[in-house]
């Protein structure tokens, strides 16, 4: 996952597994161990990437770590 830090916020820019790894659930717990580290730093993600915003729509709870 690459993201950056801008003005508190971090834009999630692109979420990639290794295609042998993929459809195993890898990218979901990258992406949930990212919300852990943004509410720990007091931070909000901001959707880039198409993984993020997929995963915001089938998990509108999830919003509460977005801008």
């Amino acid at each position: 996952m690459t993201y950056d830090v801008q003005d508190g916020n971090m834009p999630l820019t692109h979420t990639i597994v290794p295609q042998e790894l993929a459809g195993k659930g890898l990218a979901k717990t990258l992406l949930e161990y990212v919300f852990k580290q943004i509410k720990s730093d007091n931070k909000k993600a901001v959707a880039q990437c198409s993984y993020v915003v997929k995963y915001l729509e089938k998990i509108p709870d999830a919003s509460e770590y977005f801008v």
